[in-house]
């Protein structure tokens, strides 16, 4: 089968190539670097954990720190749904049950117990493109000022269709730290 295109081939263009964008990083090229740095990895993953603190003292302290999103993520997720078992919530945002007191309706405790899962679940498959464009360090910047900003919502709400909302934007962060907080530290 013929592609119809006859005679020579056409030159190709000189291009100004810019050396900075296009090189390969030396440690792909230079064997030695490349053998020094395999070696390096595997005496790394070699070692037991009181070694590797005692090496890297640093990089085990911001793995420990970045932990505590993790931590964060979990105590405010357990926490906000222990509050519908305390009086004054349910004074605030409950209903007058004859014989029950104060109590908060069962749709309502399912959609503060959920709403923050959900906001997670999205927030989890927002973290993938978000981390690739800005990279873990601006992502958990940006989970932790998105975190400080919706907490507002809850602390401010003077109903619970607006604390159900808050919590929703609230998993959103929670969900960017599920994702990054294990594979950053």
């Amino acid at each position: 089968m013929s592609s119809g295109i006859t005679g020579a081939k056409p030159e190709l263009e000189e291009v100004e190539i810019d050396e900075k964008r296009t090189r390969e990083p030396d440690v792909l090229v230079n064997k030695d670097l490349l053998n020094d740095a395999y070696r390096e990895e595997n005496r790394e993953h070699e070692m037991g954990i009181w070694e590797a603190v005692k090496s890297y003292p640093l990089a085990c302290l911001w793995a420990f720190t970045m932990c505590f999103t993790i931590i964060m993520e979990s105590f405010d997720m357990f926490l906000n749904g222990n509050f519908v078992a305390l009086p004054a919530f349910q004074k605030k945002y409950g209903v007058y049950v004859a014989g029950s007191g104060w109590t908060i309706p069962t749709r309502w405790q399912s959609a503060l117990f959920q709403s923050g899962q959900c906001g997670a679940f999205i927030g989890v498959f927002l973290a993938g493109p978000i981390t690739n464009r800005l990279g873990y360090r601006w992502t958990t910047i940006l989970a932790l000022i998105l975190m400080n900003a919706t907490i507002f919502i809850s602390f401010f709400s003077d109903s619970l269709t607006v604390l159900v909302i808050g919590q929703a934007f609230e998993g959103v962060p929670w969900g960017f730290f599920i994702a990054n907080a294990p594979a950053y530290a």
